[in-house]
């Protein structure tokens, strides 16, 4: 994550913040909210994008704006999409000279394409228009990003965004703000295909989920919250220990049924040492899974 926001601010040229300034409204990208996240002193609007749907208790919140969802792995595509609307809606500055090669690009954007393919409509992008306050205005990333297998693509487009507009850039799950230490050139790669997200998948929740929320109790070994539509797909019981499979390892997990949770994506959440132990090996935290009888 620290090379992904390095990245970002040897482009744009800026610091990378790690907590949420006061601005009129915010635009999440990547990053998962959770309730206790949230201060009403900060901002007045948040429009979310994620794969996941909202968490509970944050579905009546009157601070978020607008929350849409897109496909897990379209993050690069989305990247662009985003280029696509807010270049167009912040003053670029003119003076900069990779502007007639972003503007080239975003030309031949292919953006229905992309909105198809990422399952995040036009009418989304259309809805961020009406919603940003370009004179006070940051976008939030997720760490989820800088752990993409297109992850340099991402940080290259979205730094080069920021670059040439007043876009502030914020990742809170940094431990510290990174300063840029060189000046780097944007090399931008436009995204021309996505991956398909066809089979069951979970999402291994951040570290300070694991912190933060009200589990019913401490735990001391993996825990799999299950949405009912995840839970049927794989004929689950609850409460039972069932083994996940996925890339090259395996997990064994206490299985626990949860109504609140919408969608078809589990959550994982590993216990503290857990996390410790397999953090390097985990990388992007969408894995499409099986389970192992």
């Amino acid at each position: 994550m620290k090379a992904f926001a390095q990245t970002l601010s040897n482009i744009s040229n800026k610091p990378i913040q790690t907590t949420l300034t006061q601005h009129a409204t915010l635009l999440s990208f990547g990053y998962l909210w959770e309730k206790i996240h949230i201060d009403s002193k900060l901002f007045s609007q948040l429009f979310i994008l994620h794969p996941l749907p909202l968490l509970d208790g944050l579905e009546n919140d009157k601070q978020i704006a607008h929350f849409a969802r897109y496909e897990v792995g379209t993050e690069f595509g989305v990247a662009w999409l985003l280029a696509h609307t807010l270049s167009s809606t912040f003053q670029a500055n003119t003076a900069d000279s990779n502007i007639a090669q972003l503007d080239k690009l975003l030309n031949d954007l292919d953006v229905g394409f992309l909105a198809s393919e990422s399952n995040l409509a036009e009418e989304e992008l259309d809805k961020l228009k009406t919603f940003i306050n370009p004179s006070s205005f940051a976008l939030v990333l997720g760490a989820e990003l800088a752990q993409h297998p297109n992850a340099k693509d991402i940080a290259h487009i979205l730094g080069l965004l920021s670059k040439i507009t007043n876009i502030e850039i914020i990742m809170p799950e940094l431990a510290d703000s990174i300063k840029p230490n060189q000046s780097l050139q944007a090399e931008l790669s436009v995204c021309e295909q996505l991956p398909e997200s066809n089979g069951n998948f979970i999402y291994i929740m951040p570290k300070r989920s694991v912190a933060d929320i009200a589990l019913d109790s401490p735990i001391n070994s993996p825990l799999l919250k299950t949405p009912p539509l995840f839970a049927k797909a794989l004929k689950l019981q609850d409460k039972t220990s069932i083994t996940l499979g996925f890339e090259s390892q395996q997990i064994l997990t206490q299985c626990q049924y949860d109504n609140s949770l919408k969608g078809t994506i589990a959550l994982l959440y590993l216990p503290s040492q857990s996390i410790k132990q397999q953090e390097l090996n985990l990388g992007y935290p969408y894995k499409k899974v099986e389970v192992i009888l």
